[in-house]
């Protein structure tokens, strides 16, 4: 955990905050079109069904950073306990739902980022980023 707390004081958070409401957006996105594409929507669930299937962008961009957050310091709070089984395990766990919940949208950030770059101002963002949480740092 000291990697991450050891850049708290280098970080862009004006930057740190559009990319985790970027990642969270672009998340929502992908979730609506897996609703869609799956037959959600045919299910006859009714009109709330079609509320949260058309706004899960904005909500997934309000509750990704948090949920993004929490699992990254969860998953590393558990490798701290080395190569006991019992940690290794529920921190890898950790690591995977917080990268599902929040870098599916990666790949749309990704192409936003190389069409529009000043509007995240990131120099190196790649297609899929492993973490579910990604700090902005100022360069040193």
């Amino acid at each position: 955990m000291s990697g991450f707390f050891s850049n708290l004081r280098r970080t862009n958070w004006l930057l740190t905050g559009k990319l985790a409401l970027a990642r969270g957006f672009a998340t929502g996105i992908v979730a609506m079109i897996i609703i869609i594409a799956t037959g959600g929507l045919a299910s006859g669930g009714g009109p709330e069904t079609i509320l949260v299937t058309f706004t899960a962008p904005l909500w997934m961009a309000l509750l990704s950073p948090a949920v993004g957050l929490g699992f990254q310091l969860f998953g590393q709070a558990l490798s701290l306990g080395g190569d006991n089984i019992f940690f290794s395990l529920p921190a890898l766990a950790a690591f995977v739902c917080g990268w599902i919940f929040t870098a599916l949208g990666d790949p749309i950030v990704y192409i936003v980022n190389r069409m529009v770059p000043d509007l995240l101002e990131l120099a190196d963002f790649k297609l899929f980023n492993l973490n579910a949480f990604m700090l902005v740092l100022n360069p040193e």
